[in-house]
């Protein structure tokens, strides 16, 4: 990585472009086409809140060394990053399952069947344990707290690696659960092969992110002691499938989106 600095802002900055432009696809076809609002589009809005808030403290933290040798970190510019890392924890916890219960929300609303229904409330009951449990951990990662981003009080912190390893094997259950969940009744609809098949494929590309998580939770193992530099991959990844969720949010409008303009619409073949 030749400037981990740049690279951290460059990567961001897209990051934050991406998801505005998408969320902003659904916003439009949701109050402007169907002019009809549900909670999953108020959780997607809430997740990409709290992803901007995510994106942006790890901008203010390329300000305080993050992307830079710990060795040329002063101690006043350390703490700094060290809070700014504290509010990514968290807003990267809760952007996650706020975007993975808005597909457990959208699911109970649209797949009738009362397996179905019932699978999307253990799983909205899942994520929110998930969330809670996460920020517990987070909160209390030190003794006391105020250690996580202040090396040189007293006290003692747990190594989140750990806890990043275990909490992995639960979101990547919970990921599958709910993209290959609508498969069967998609399947089942009244449609020409190739729309089912394209259909499966759009809804199922969630499965991209359980791709990113496992890059991701690899790459964490990897953390050292110049931790402002090491951080670097981690943190990009942990953006990165955040962002990914969001977007595929967002998919299932981009039909509507594009046949609301006619021009667009005849160009992607949708006219009819």
């Amino acid at each position: 990585m030749a400037d981990p600095k740049a690279e951290l802002v460059g990567v961001t900055t897209l990051l934050i472009v991406l998801i505005t432009i998408f969320v902003g696809i659904r916003a439009f076809v949701r109050i402007r086409i169907f002019r009809s609002v549900w909670w999953d589009d108020g959780l997607v809005f809430l997740s990409y809140c709290l992803a901007i808030t995510l994106c942006s403290s790890v901008l203010n933290m390329t300000n305080y060394g993050f992307g830079t040798p710990f060795a040329q970190v002063t101690p006043e510019q350390f703490q700094k990053f060290r809070m700014f890392q504290f509010i990514t924890q968290l807003t990267y916890v809760w952007a996650f399952v706020t975007a993975k219960m808005s597909f457990a929300v959208l699911y109970f609303r649209l797949l009738p069947s009362d397996l179905s229904r019932r699978m999307n409330q253990v799983l909205l009951v899942v994520l929110a344990l998930e969330g809670i449990v996460a920020t517990l951990v987070v909160s209390m990662q030190c003794i006391p707290l105020q250690k996580a981003w202040n090396p040189a009080l007293d006290g003692a912190c747990l190594d989140l690696r750990t806890f990043y390893y275990v909490s992995f094997g639960v979101k990547l259950i919970t990921d599958i659960c709910l993209f290959v969940q609508p498969i069967p009744a998609v399947w089942g609809l009244p449609l020409s092969l190739e729309k089912r098949i394209g259909a499966i494929l759009m809804l199922s590309i969630g499965l991209f992110v359980c791709i990113i998580a496992v890059i991701r939770v690899s790459v964490i193992g990897r953390l050292g002691k110049d931790i402002t530099v090491s951080l670097v991959v981690p943190m990009l990844w942990s953006q990165a499938e955040v962002c990914a969720l969001i977007i595929c949010a967002t998919i299932p409008t981009f039909r509507p989106f594009v046949r609301y303009f006619p021009s667009v619409s005849k160009a992607f073949g949708l006219s009819s």
